[in-house]
């Protein structure tokens, strides 16, 4: 049976009784701890044949302390035993993270103390450094809304996995994210590189696919945004989009009274808000129809222009008198005229 407190470890055996007193040197005040016991095991011949320990878990806090231990034997046949003491150094491996108090601009030249102390007896050597991976990183945002993170590494191992981790905030919410490229390849010979995909939330950065039959086609590229338009849509700018390359030719005859099926992936339907018995303008391109034998469907996608159309009722009321009259003068130009050449 084991006892331990703080002002001394009982240990009882039969037919001996020891008693472990301590003294802490460097000790270091309101420090946790525990420590390592010596045991004398005794026998008839001599005072003691041999020393056992038992190790318990040490429990530093970013110190170094030593330990004297005083071993004491009592026996009925033998008397008293004293061992000669014994130093117990005990010591924690620790790190420091230090926090600059102000933001570093790039490049800037910026120093930093750090005072440690040493509670040996001896020097002991201190080893410091700063982990550093990356030479440099640079967050290009082109014209488009899709913006790039180039990191500089000074080199990348072909034989062992190396991982580089950075936080990604999302700004705004989005029906559908897309999966990010990552490409690796060296300064000096763009050509010759190596391109994966990476998705948040799925295991697989590989786009899902809309498929009928053996003909399949990509069902996440970028969901349908209410349109982009700096000021007010005016009957001139939906005649301008709507005669835009890719947009100005019909391909479908005769659709009126006739069903068409629209296709978009479930995760952009949120985006769409689409209500039933409504009515709505929409166009897209020619790359997102999708031609089934004798009929045509359509993906509505990034490219597809939707506003909804106001009902006879609704166009009576002031806030939609301006826009049904937009809608109708542009029917009938479409209808009429069609698109400038």
């Amino acid at each position: 049976m084991v006892e331990a407190e703080r002002t001394g470890i009982n240990i009882v055996t039969s037919p001996y009784q020891i008693h472990f007193t301590k003294s802490p040197k460097y000790f270091k005040p309101g420090m946790p701890f525990e420590l390592m016991v010596i045991t004398l095991l005794l026998d008839h011949a001599h005072c003691y044949s041999r020393i056992s320990s038992r190790t318990v878990p040490i429990f530093l806090k970013d110190s170094i302390t030593t330990w004297e231990v005083l071993a004491v034997s009592l026996s009925e046949t033998k008397g008293i035993c004293v061992a000669d003491p014994y130093e117990i150094t005990v010591m924690k491996d620790f790190f420091i993270d230090l926090c600059l108090p102000y933001s570093v601009v790039r490049n800037e030249q910026v120093e930093i103390r750090a005072i440690l102390y040493n509670y040996r007896e001896q020097q002991i050597k201190l080893s410091q450094g700063v982990d550093r991976y990356i030479f440099k990183f640079e967050i290009d945002k082109a014209p488009s809304d899709r913006g790039n993170l180039m990191i500089y590494l000074d080199k990348v191992s072909h034989r062992e996995d190396e991982c580089l981790q950075f936080k990604a905030h999302q700004f705004f919410e989005v029906g559908l994210i897309q999966p990010a490229s990552v490409t690796v390849y060296d300064y000096y010979s763009i050509d010759d590189r190596c391109t994966k995909f990476y998705h948040p939330s799925k295991q697989s950065g590989l786009f899902n696919k809309i498929c009928h039959g053996e003909v399949c086609r990509c069902a996440e590229e970028s969901c349908f945004m209410q349109q982009k338009i700096d000021g007010p849509i005016t009957l001139n700018k939906r005649m301008e989009e709507a005669c835009k390359p890719g947009v100005d030719y019909g391909t479908d005859e005769n659709p009126q009274g006739k069903t068409r099926q629209f296709i978009s992936h479930t995760k952009c339907r949120e985006s769409l808000r689409l209500e039933r018995n409504k009515d709505y303008l929409i166009w897209g391109v020619s790359t997102d129809l999708w031609s089934r034998k004798a009929e045509l469907s359509y993906i509505i996608g990034k490219d597809t222009w939707i506003e909804k159309w106001p009902n006879e009722d609704e166009c009576q009321e002031p806030d939609f008198q301006r826009l049904c009259q937009e809608f109708l003068e542009f029917s009938e130009a479409m209808t009429m005229f069609g698109c400038p050449t």
